[in-house]
């Protein structure tokens, strides 16, 4: 469940060859990061239950944010949650 981004500092900070980073990296493309992103959302969302709409939509698009995921991504899982999408 983290973005490219992120999972890019992950592995450097475990000092993995930048060679075999973006080797690695390259197969991970916009909907790959989605996915992650939706399972996520779907996962916090189920424990936001109780919360009012707002609450949730700022806690989880925290959540998304931390995990380096983009304004772009969390808007568009915020909305699928909106309508049920997810």
């Amino acid at each position: 469940h983290l973005s490219k981004t992120a999972l890019r500092r992950e592995l450097q900070a475990k000092g993995v060859d930048r060679d075999h980073l973006d080797e690695a990296l390259a197969t991970i493309d916009t909907d790959d990061e989605l996915a992650a992103a939706q399972a996520l959302a779907t996962k916090k969302a189920a424990a936001m239950r109780g919360l009012e709409p707002m609450v949730r939509d700022r806690r989880l698009a925290g959540a998304l944010a931390r995990r380096g995921f983009g304004s772009g991504i969390i808007s568009t899982v915020l909305s699928e949650l909106r309508r049920g999408d997810l």
